[in-house]
Order: C-alpha cells, then sequence, then structure tokens
C-alpha cells in the first residue's frame, strides 16, 4: 500500500555528547480496504532504540525486544486474527522494516519511535543528523512536518547551524538553545542537520546510571584542545578514490559524492598522483595508472558526472579491483584509499563481517591507509569504521544536508595531518569493567573519545588519560550507589557491546 504521511513530529533533546529523539508519525491509508503497511525507518549509526509503540483505538500499546524469529511468528499470528500487530525488524545498513497491520480503509494510523545516540564532537563541532529523504517522502509530501530542537552545554562563542534550512527558528540564550522547523506539505531534498559547538569545562566529563543492587553504568567523554597547527601537507601521496555508482545511491547522495570527489581532488598537491574507480555490479578503473594535474581531475570528474546511477552494489569486487590496480600500478609508499559510498555490498558477499574479513587482507597487504567517507543516513558503520580503524584511517559521515565540501575539505586535510590512535583510559579505585569498545577510532589531534562501562563498587573512581608524546590527563569521579538521571547510557553501552 503506498501510505501517505499525514504528519511528522520530532522532538529532540542535546544534553552534552548525547541526543535523544522522539517522532510521532502518522500515515494514513488513501484506498478503500483494509491493509497492511510497510515502512523502512533509517536510525543514525549507533543510535539504540529505547521505544516503539503504536496507538490502537486511542490507546498507546508499546513494543517489546524479542527473538526476531518470535516476533514473525506472533505478528503472523495475530494478523490471522485480524487483530491490529506491529513488527518492527533490523535490517543492514542501521534500517528498522516495521510491518503494521491493519491501517483502516481511508484511516490513520499513529506510531511512537524514540532513539538515544552520541554525537561526537569532530573538529571542535557536534552534527546532529535527521534523515528526511526516503522513497515515501519523494513520491508523497509530508502533511505536516515539525521539528522542535532543544540544545544545552553550548559553546556561546559558536553559531548554532543548520545548513539544509536557512527558514529554521534558532534561539539563543547563553549555553543553551532552541530550534524549531514547521512546514506544510513537506517535500524535503535533503536530510536535517544542525552542528553546534560544545561548550566545556574539562577535558573529562562523566555520567553513570545504576539500579539499588545492579551494576551501574557511566560514560566518559574526554575532549582535548585543539592544538590549532595547520597540518603541512606530505608531498609525494598516491591516492585511489573508490565511487559508489549503484543504484542504491539517492540522487542527493550521487550529488554529494561528486561534491566530496571535486573538493578532494582539487586538494591535491601537484606532487601528489590520483587513480579513481567506481563500482556497482562491477567496477572500473577511470585511469590507466595514476595520473595528476587538473586535466586528468577535469576528464575523471567529467565523466562522472554523465554517469547514471546502476545496479547493485559488489563490496568485494570493488576491493578486488583496487587489489589488482596496485599490484599493476605500484604506489609511491603507502597508498591512501578514500571510499565514498555508504558501504552496503547488495550482492556477492553482503554479510558485515565477511566482507571485512575478505577486504582487509587486500588493504594490508599494499600496506593502504583506509578512510571513509560515509555518505547519506543509511550506512553500514561496521564494514567503514572497522576498516579504517585497522589500517589507521578515518571515518566520516556526511550527509547531503549538511556542508559537504567543508565537510570534504576538513576531511582532506585531517588526512594530511599525524593520525593517532584513540588514548588510553586507565581506571584505579572503584572498580570498572566491560569497558568499550576495546579498541578506539584512528583520530586527529583534538578530536573526542566516548568510552561506556560498569562498575560494581561505589566509590571514587580516578581516570587517566594517556596519549603517546602528551602529558597524562587525569580527574576523579564519584560513582553512586543509584542515579536514575541518565536512564539512555545502559541502551548505549548495549548498543556498543
Amino acid at each position: 500500500v503506498p501510505l501517505e504521511v499525514r504528519s511528522l513530529r520530532i522532538r529532540t533533546r542535546v544534553i552534552g555528547a548525547v541526543a535523544l529523539t522522539e517522532i510521532e508519525q502518522t500515515f494514513y491509508n488513501p484506498t478503500d480496504r483494509r491493509a497492511e503497511g510497510t515502512f523502512y525507518f533509517p536510525v543514525p549509526a549507533g543510535a539504540s532504540l529505547s521505544r516503539f509503540a503504536m496507538y490502537v483505538e486511542e490507546e498507546l500499546v508499546e513494543g517489546e525486544l524479542v527473538d526476531r524469529e518470535k516476533a514473525r511468528r506472533v505478528y503472523e499470528a495475530i494478523v490471522r486474527k485480524m487483530q491490529d500487530p506491529a513488527l518492527m525488524e533490523w535490517q543492514e545498513g542501521n534500517i528498522f522494516k516495521t510491518r503494521i497491520f491493519p491501517i483502516p480503509a481511508r484511516g490513520p494510523k499513529r506510531i511512537l519511535i524514540s532513539y538515544t545516540q552520541v554525537l561526537r564532537a569532530v573538529d571542535g563541532v557536534r552534527r546532529y543528523v535527521y534523515p528526511l529523504v526516503s522513497k515515501i517522502t519523494q513520491t508523497t509530501p509530508i502533511g505536516r512536518f515539525e521539528l522542535n530542537a532543544e540544545l544545552s552545554g553550548l559553546d556561546p562563542d559558536k553559531r548554532v547551524g543548520v545548513p539544509s534550512c536557512d527558514d529554521a527558528d534558532v534561539r539563543r540564550e547563553g549555553n543553551d538553545a532552541s530550534v524549531k522547523l514547521v512546514r506544510e506539505n513537506f517535500r524535503p531534498t535533503r536530510d536535517f542537520v544542525l552542528r553546534f559547538g560544545p561548550a566545556r569545562r574539562s577535558a573529562l566529563e562523566f555520567m553513570t546510571d545504576r539500579r539499588r543492587g545492579e551494576d551501574g553504568f557511566f560514560m566518559l567523554s574526554y575532549l582535548p584542545e585543539p592544538d590549532g597547527a595547520a597540518p603541512e601537507k606530505r608531498p609525494g601521496r598516491d591516492v585511489v578514490l573508490m565511487v559508489d555508482t549503484s543504484l542504491s545511491r539517492r540522487a542527493d547522495d550521487y550529488r554529494a559524492q561528486m561534491d566530496v570527489l571535486r573538493t578532494m581532488l582539487g586538494e591535491l598537491g601537484p606532487d601528489d598522483r590520483f587513480a579513481v574507480i567506481s563500482f556497482d555490479v562491477e567496477a572500473r578503473t577511470l585511469n590507466n595508472g595514476f595520473v595528476s594535474g587538473p586535466s586528468a581531475v577535469t576528464a575523471v570528474v567529467g565523466g562522472l558526472e554523465k554517469f547514471l546511477p546502476l545496479g547493485a552494489t559488489d563490496l568485494v569486487r570493488a576491493f578486488a579491483r583496487l587489489d589488482s590496480f596496485l599490484d599493476d600500478f605500484k604506489p609511491r609508499g603507502r597508498p591512501e584509499v578514500v571510499l565514498v559510498s555508504d558501504g552496503i555490498a547488495t550482492i556477492g558477499e553482503t554479510a558485515p563481517e565477511k566482507v571485512v574479513a575478505q577486504v582487509l587482507p587486500m588493504l594490508e597487504r599494499h600496506r593502504a591507509r583506509f578512510h571513509a567517507a560515509a555518505m547519506g543516513s543509511r550506512y553500514e558503520q561496521l564494514v567503514l569504521r572497522e576498516l579504517a580503524r585497522r589500517t589507521g584511517g578515518l571515518f566520516r559521515a556526511i550527509s547531503p544536508g549538511d556542508d559537504v565540501r567543508g565537510e570534504a575539505f576538513r576531511m582532506s586535510m585531517a588526512m594530511d595531518s599525524e593520525l593517532v590512535d584513540a588514548p588510553r583510559m586507565e581506571f584505579s579505585g572503584a572498580e570498572v569493567h566491560s569497558v568499550l569498545p576495546a579498541a578506539g577510532d584512528t583520530l586527529v589531534a583534538g578530536e573526542e573519545t566516548v568510552v561506556l562501562g560498569r562498575y560494581k563498587q561505589v566509590g571514587a573512581l580516578t581516570v587517566t588519560v594517556k596519549r603517546p608524546g602528551a602529558d597524562d590527563v587525569a580527574a576523579e569521579f564519584n560513582l553512586p550507589e543509584t542515579d536514575s538521571r541518565n536512564v539512555f547510557i545502559p541502551r548505549l553501552w548495549a548498543r556498543e557491546k
């Protein structure tokens, strides 16, 4: 059934590095018969789904997290009884597929979804992205759209930017801000993006959650002061850009990918060389070896601009093409590989962990440093982040609704910087355990690190941050007996696990 979206209300609360989002969405069945509806809801990578509920005859019924096969059996049994179930299932690329039955003839169905996510500061800026562009909104407009965001803990000297919606109502008061956007018959062409700078009282900040008699949870963020030094370009680099040309690319995603490509090629120095591989079902090298200079850039960009995205995505085949290219045309030193894609394989090997297992040895064989420019609101974080982490490269998410060229420029500059491993956290005093992630991302100086963990006993905890070539940073925090202010931490910890 081609459902209509009668209304979409989004309420977001940002507290420090954490964003809590609640969505109330009303669908409408325009047909004369009762029907089952299916919609796909993208959840930001790393976010933790905390609520799924549906109104049944004006009564709000809460969903329950259970095993997928059991949920599907229960759903089908209820449908046979002509009652009102809803089934939400996780799909690849952080997508939740939701089946709802029945949606009454010429009638609405209202659902609620909530999720929590960590907004890690990069280059001194936090970014909040709400995915708006979908197959539904590209064919039918949203009847009424309303977004309200409340932000706290902001740097009063940095502006709150909404690059995708210039008419958003932004109001500031000290370290707080509110953002409101209302549209009627809204047909979005870009995702909603918020950019803001965090205010920090100290480099280390700490939050806890604990129920009496149970092990507690904590979230620790470390945001060092940036050194302010502009990176010096390293001469004589060899760079391979891999560009996704599959049909999975939305029109705005593909335009954004082209902006990333133009920007990164434009930032290459006179001694740098590059090659471009485009891929979908097949993989094609657009250069006969490494090339350089403005005319080579113009030729490659012009060819890709005429290209029509087509077919599925065979990610392993794309990297196999990279592997043979680096065999045929030996790079000078350690090659830089930049993937501009959502990283979702839809043909060939599609399981994320198996994609990593097959691709990583190819990159390691050539000592390649892999960087991922994850495009759009839907991408396979496991593949992109793990490959970047294991080869010492960067992972960046870029939304078409953001300042795409600015983000690509900053990523290009970061690739010129000295990249370092995530700092090592040492804990003393009260006992902590199950600290995640076990291995952090590759970072540029000044980037934020966020870890989550558990603790057994109450009392004083000393945290010491150790970084090669830098002074240790230490702080003491209290682990309380009970704390119910930050109930989102257990879900974020479980999501990271």
